[in-house]
């Protein structure tokens, strides 16, 4: 069975990095926060995400 993976689930944890959140409809999701600064690491933390979770199927 192929699992979906959405993007808002793939932006979520990096959002919340930022200080903010992520949502969207179907291929396309956005994110942000209050918390520039944190930028590089919710960045990795996205890339991580989506790796792991693609890697899953």
């Amino acid at each position: 069975m192929i699992r979906r993976t959405g993007p808002s689930q793939i932006l979520s944890q990096a959002a919340r990095t930022v200080g903010g959140g992520a949502g969207g409809r179907g291929p396309l999701a956005s994110a942000g926060g209050r918390r520039p600064e944190n930028l590089n690491e919710a960045l990795e933390l996205a890339a991580h995400e989506a790796t792991r979770l693609l890697s899953d199927r």
